[in-house]
């Protein structure tokens, strides 16, 4: 069996990330530690490309229960310098990644980015 090539993804490509009720602030909106790992940017956001994929399949996805999505567009994350690239595992073909974020106001405009699709209960 030959491996599907990899995707190319374009500005205009929506990507899916899976969220949690503590990323979400008072107004509901996506807050900058959506895209933290352990307390500091996460270098290699793992995102889900909306392609090839739904946003309940990316929820359902999540190794933790109750998880919500948010979506935005890939050419948010290239206008700040940082790079989309597909990056499929051997069991979710849609996983890409969002690289190198650094910076705590990269973390600030991508939120700003990304708007809730699924609400997380948990």
């Amino acid at each position: 069996m030959v491996a599907a090539a990899n995707e190319i993804i374009g500005p205009e490509d929506p990507l899916f990330r899976r969220i949690r009720r503590g990323h979400l602030g008072r107004d509901n909106r996506i807050q900058r530690n959506a895209y933290y790992l352990n307390g500091e940017p996460d270098q290699h956001a793992s995102v889900d490309l909306e392609r090839l994929t739904t946003a309940e399949q990316s929820a359902e996805h999540s190794t933790k229960p109750g998880a919500g999505v948010g979506v935005l567009l890939a050419g948010s994350a290239i206008s700040l310098g940082l790079s989309v690239r597909h990056d499929p595992q051997p069991d979710w073909r849609p996983h890409s990644l969002i690289e190198v974020i650094t910076s705590k106001q990269q973390c600030v405009l991508l939120a700003e980015a990304t708007e809730v699709l699924i609400t997380p209960n948990a």
